[in-house]
């Protein structure tokens, strides 16, 4: 009954002591609600401290002690009470009430995961009097979060040089709402003013968020941090982002000091050089090379050597490649990804081909680059590309003026067989004569143009040629009277080229010959050619004389073969008057 009376005393003078307190705080000491250690040694309003003194400051989520000096006694617990926030004039017990408070040898007071709701004045109650009195403000640290154009870095970014950047710096969770400043060295940027730094205070989820336009303008690393003000354990709260800023190389591919736009011929079994150049890169790159290692093989004459930078910045490397099959097939210089996360290429498609074998033949036998033709005559042309892949077109060129088509032998193309052997026919007809070339041409996807097989055709006229006697053209037999002069003459009319004739006796004592006179007469596109002996038959007999001209046709000479019987005077008389005899008895 003792401590019940006392108990009732004590609220009596809690009455008293708190004319402003609210009933419920009354009402949980009176009836039990609240600890007995809670309840008892509530001082009075008079004693209660103006301010606090221990003002202290802590982060959401923390956990604090909060020490009571009554240790000079030990016969009981010290009461912990809580300054309503809401009322400065009103105390309550903190036993029993909040869930995250504990009494550590009957005198400190630990507070875990503390929040906004723990804010307020705490009281440590000894009998009747006020032993420590704490402020307690707890405060939320705001999480920063830095993204630039609209992605999360973490911590470290690449950049680079020239291009535009927009970072956004947004702190949340901010009590009370901050301002955000940006800093970062601005020998390494310019600020582009189209996406300036705007400073957009809290709203409803305590967000703050601001914005910044950066141009790198120089290599390098350099730091770009968010910073808001200070206002948390006496600094300043920072996002910092780590930036790497590259130049991307300028990549070019040469073949043989060439460059190709994109895309180049090669020719299978042939040797070629590559070179892959990086211009402008900061810092120098190492370059790489890619290819299909089943299309090539690597000429080891030209090892691929990697040169890493000079005084402008150039890295360079070289690579040997034999084709080793047909088809399509790409060749890639890499440099390593320092440049947005990913490698930087350069990439030259091949395309292989095999150079066919180029073969003419004429009436089924192939002149060694040159054959003669006979004016007028007819002939059939054939071509073939042996060895093709991809399989080729075949085209015939040709003097049109030199030529008439034979159309009986059109000029068919077969592309392609099982030998990848491609054939086309021509049906030629010489019309003039002179030095021709037919051409036959496959289509040009071999170093950018096209593989020939040229025929040079020499075109000659086959002469008429006759023997004439004092100008006129015996038949065949001269009869001739002995110790008489007679002019023989060997004509070749229409030659081309002019020939040479000459006489072939066939017994050099039947004659005396005078002399010889030798003409050529230009007629057009042909020659005419006359070889004149004066003979003088010193006796009688037979003999047989031919006419020869050289042979630039069909390989061999032409000839013309005058029989002559030489007489003697009598006999020539005779048979004169005979022949008069029989002309009169006609009459």
């Amino acid at each position: 009954m003792q401590s019940y009376q006392v108990q009732v005393k004590m609220d009596f003078n809690i009455l008293r002591a708190l004319t402003l307190c609210s009933l419920q705080l009354y009402t949980e000491c009176t009836f039990g609600r609240g600890t007995t250690a809670g309840c008892s040694g509530i001082p009075s309003t008079s004693n209660r401290p103006r301010t606090c003194a221990v003002n202290h400051t802590t982060t959401q989520g923390s956990s604090i002690y909060l020490d009571c000096d009554a240790s000079d006694s030990h016969d009981r617990e010290a009461s912990w009470l809580k300054m309503n926030q809401n009322n400065h004039s009103c105390f309550g017990p903190v036993l029993g009430k909040l869930k995250n408070t504990f009494v550590h040898d009957n005198f400190t007071l630990e507070l875990r995961n503390v929040s906004r709701r723990d804010d307020g004045t705490y009281l440590c109650i000894y009998w009747d009097n006020i032993v420590a009195s704490y402020c307690l403000s707890v405060i939320a640290i705001p999480t920063l979060k830095v993204t630039v154009n609209g992605a999360e870095k973490a911590g470290v970014m690449s950049a680079i040089l020239g291009e535009k950047y927009f970072l956004q710096c947004a702190v949340f969770s901010a009590d009370p709402p901050i301002n955000l400043t940006w800093s970062y060295n601005k020998q390494m940027y310019n600020k582009d003013e189209s996406n300036s730094s705007v400073n957009v205070v809290g709203n409803a989820s305590n967000v703050c968020t601001t914005s910044l336009g950066l141009i790198p303008i120089r290599t390098g690393s350099s730091n770009v941090t968010c910073v808001s003000n200070g206002r948390y354990q006496e600094q300043d709260i920072m996002s910092t982002l780590q930036v790497e800023i590259y130049a991307i190389p300028t990549m070019r591919l040469t073949v043989k000091g060439a460059a190709p736009s994109g895309t180049m011929s090669a020719v299978l079994g042939r040797k070629y050089v590559l070179q892959c150049a990086a211009f402008g890169a900061d810092p120098p790159v190492n370059l790489t090379w890619s290819y299909h290692k089943q299309m090539y093989n690597k000429d080891e004459s030209n090892p691929s050597v990697n040169v890493v930078g000079n005084a402008s910045n150039v890295c360079t490397t070289s690579l040997g490649l034999i084709p080793i099959r047909t088809g399509s097939s790409n060749v890639t210089c890499v440099s390593n990804g320092r440049y947005q996360e990913q490698d930087i290429i350069s990439t030259l498609q091949v395309e292989i081909y095999a150079i066919p074998t180029m073969r003419i033949t004429v009436k089924g036998a192939a002149p060694s680059g040159t054959m003669s033709a006979i004016l007028g005559q007819k002939y059939v042309l054939q071509c073939a590309a042996f060895g093709a892949d991809p399989p080729v077109n075949l085209t015939w060129s040709y003097h049109k003026q030199m030529y008439n088509k034979d159309e009986s032998n059109p000029s068919v193309n077969v592309v392609g067989n099982a030998s990848n052997v491609c054939t086309t026919s021509l049906g030629l007809i010489p019309i003039r004569t002179g030095s021709s070339n037919v051409t036959c041409a496959s289509n040009g996807r071999y170093q950018e143009q096209d593989i020939l097989s040229t025929l040079k055709v020499e075109i000659y006229a086959i002469p008429k040629l006759f023997v004439t006697v004092n100008d006129e053209k015996p038949n065949g037999t001269l009869l001739a009277v002995v110790h008489r002069t007679y002019d023989l003459k060997c004509i070749a009319e229409g030659a081309y080229p002019s020939v040479n004739l000459t006489w072939i006796p066939g017994n050099e004592d039947f004659f005396v010959k005078e002399y010889k006179h030798l003409s050529f007469i230009r007629k057009d596109q042909t020659f005419d050619s006359v070889i004149s002996f004066p003979y003088t038959f010193n006796q009688t007999g037979s003999s047989n004389f031919t006419c020869s001209s050289n042979g630039m046709y069909s390989s061999q000479n032409l000839n013309h073969t005058l029989h002559v019987q030489v007489n003697g005077k009598l006999r020539i008389h005779l048979y004169t008057m005979l022949l008069i005899a029989l002309s009169l008895s006609l009459l």
